[in-house]
């Protein structure tokens, strides 16, 4: 039996570990993608090449933001457009929440901002290999 969706009703995230380091892991909510195209001519229309999926970061230590000193997040939740045939990806929006869970900075979409390049080897390029992989399996099996 499949479950059916209204509008403004969400699927429950399931956060899904993608990678783990000395200082934090950082898990993909396997439970969503959008898919958003942005042609050159600034025309918006809903297609598959290039989607958006949430990430979160978990400190093992909380990490102090810099521009305001004595605060410490402890979690970064930040949804990313991919282009995974590009290889190229731009923040869309993050979240720092305390241990509480309390938001301590919301970064909001930047509609100016710059596709960046996926480097070879680097964090984002890890990335971007469980992004693209649920990317294309929703884009399969919506």
């Amino acid at each position: 039996m499949t479950a059916l969706l209204f509008p403004g009703q969400r699927e429950k995230e399931k956060w899904e570990r993608v990678y783990t380091g000395e200082d934090s892991i950082i898990e993909i909510d396997s439970s969503r993608v959008t898919f958003v195209e942005d042609n050159a001519s600034r025309k918006v229309t809903f297609g598959y090449s290039v989607g958006r999926v949430n990430l979160r970061t978990i400190y093992k230590q909380p990490e102090a933001l810099k521009e305001t000193p004595g605060v410490k997040y402890k979690t970064r939740f930040e949804t990313i457009e991919f282009n995974c045939t590009a290889k190229r990806y731009r923040l869309y929006e993050a979240t720092l929440r305390d241990e509480k869970g309390k938001v301590i900075k919301a970064m909001a979409r930047d509609p100016s901002a710059e596709w960046k390049v996926i480097r070879p080897g680097g964090m984002m390029d890890k990335l971007s290999v469980a992004a693209c992989k649920l990317i294309d399996e929703k884009r399969r099996n919506p």
